[in-house]
């Protein structure tokens, strides 16, 4: 996915929609904004190749988080699992870790000529208690790679986009645990 810093035509239906007395359309609109998105991102495939295709995100930055709490030594054990955990597995937990990724992909980052992009992730994480199903901690974050490239580097080097890619999504394995770490220590 190619996300660019452009309101339309997002904003022109959030407006048309804002006016119109039928109240049900509004929900609606994060339904048509999908799929426009989708359409868009239909060309937007080829930047980084087929393997992608392959790659789980939510297990990525998953991975890289339970790697993260394990070497703390502050948990006694991590695992990173497929689904949230049911039956018995569940029943062993003190607790669990919900991660999702929203979006992932590529997304302009500055003007010029030409505008340069880098790769993105948008994350989020939420502690929940077994036996009570408490929310104790909730995070949510947009980690941006740190290299800014013309987007014909990405498309001319599908390899260097899909080492990018992932390297974004192990950043934010990594950043989530730095936050519930931090947290951890500092008793929020």
């Amino acid at each position: 996915m190619i996300v660019e810093n452009s309101t339309e035509p997002g904003r022109t239906l959030d407006e048309i929609v804002k006016w119109t007395p039928y109240f049900w359309l509004r929900y609606l609109v994060p339904l048509v904004h999908e799929g426009i998105n989708q359409l868009v991102a239909l060309d937007d495939r080829a930047v980084a190749g087929r393997d992608l295709d392959r790659v789980s995100p939510r297990s990525v930055v998953g991975e890289t988080l339970a790697r993260q709490l394990q070497a703390s030594g502050q948990f006694g054990v991590v695992q990173a699992l497929p689904r949230e955990p049911i039956g018995e597995d569940r029943r062993r937990a003190d607790a669990f870790m919900r991660v999702s990724v929203s979006r992932w992909g590529l997304m302009r980052v500055r003007e010029g000529d030409p505008p340069l992009v880098s790769a993105f992730t948008d994350v989020n994480a939420q502690m929940v208690m077994r036996d009570t199903g408490v929310v104790v901690w909730e995070i949510h974050e947009v980690v941006t790679h740190p290299d800014r490239l013309p987007l014909k580097t990405f498309t001319s080097q599908p390899e260097l986009a899909r080492t990018m890619l992932l390297e974004v999504l192990e950043r934010a394995g990594h950043r989530l645990g730095s936050e519930l770490l931090y947290a951890r220590r500092s008793g929020s």
